[in-house]
């Protein structure tokens, strides 16, 4: 059965990339037939276990998402039945809640999916539906969120996205630095700028790990954190 998994956008696809390849043995099925305009990557082919999984970042990033998934499932064939073995078993919207709680995402998306794609039916509770297009066109949608146990250090926001789980990472792979990080980003503020999660992550993860080839540490915490996610490919 196929799967698919809608995201934000490129750091998104790099980031379960990874973590497929090093929890799960996923294998790159074929590159992707196009890329950004910086040249990043916006589509991704895996196999997992047996399975295919293709990753999609979405235009608009975010606020993306919601058009995306009605946009899909209204596309869906009508042959595209829960028992056909190539048949789209499972859609996976992957977001960051950011400064929202995520039933707000989660209410977007199924507006758009009553809204655009009138013929599916979305039955569960929130973010955990059945799409039901007549009595045997069955797919499973969850929405699920980035999210990290780290905590907030040097005046960063208490928001949960990809960047604060890589922080997090960062901090465990390298915990003699990650005092000199709190006092970098405190510095940060006392200049009179905001901190962000993506500036810390961006500088920060550059800075403790400048080689291109992630150090065993960094590799090593990042499988360590990744088998306590819920991988989207998975839930």
């Amino acid at each position: 059965m196929r799967r698919l998994v809608l995201c934000e956008g490129p750091a998104d696809i790099v980031a379960l990339r990874e973590i497929g390849l090093s929890l799960f043995g996923a294998e790159v099925q074929r590159n992707p037939p196009s890329a950004g305009p910086a040249g990043e990557t916006r589509k991704l082919f895996l196999t997992i276990q047996g399975g295919d999984v293709e990753i999609t970042a979405v235009e608009r990033a975010k606020s993306g998402l919601a058009g995306a998934l009605a946009t899909k499932l209204h596309g869906l064939p009508v042959d595209n039945r829960s028992d056909d073995p190539n048949a789209l078993e499972r859609i996976t919207v992957l977001f960051d809640p950011d400064d929202e709680p995520t039933e707000k995402l989660c209410a977007r998306l199924a507006d758009q999916v009553a809204a655009n794609a009138k013929a599916w039916k979305l039955d569960g509770t929130s973010g955990d539906w059945i799409a039901r297009r007549g009595a045997s066109h069955d797919v499973i949608v969850r929405a699920v969120h980035w999210r990290s146990p780290g905590d907030v250090v040097g005046g960063l926001p208490n928001l949960q996205n990809l960047e604060r789980l890589l922080c997090h990472v960062a901090a465990l792979a390298y915990p003699t630095e990650a005092g000199m990080v709190e006092r970098w980003l405190g510095e940060i503020s006392k200049a009179g700028k905001k901190p962000s999660w993506k500036t810390a992550c961006t500088s920060g993860v550059r800075w403790l790990n400048p080689s291109p080839i992630p150090s065993p540490s960094f590799s090593t915490r990042t499988r360590s954190v990744g088998r306590t996610c819920s991988l989207p490919w998975h839930r």
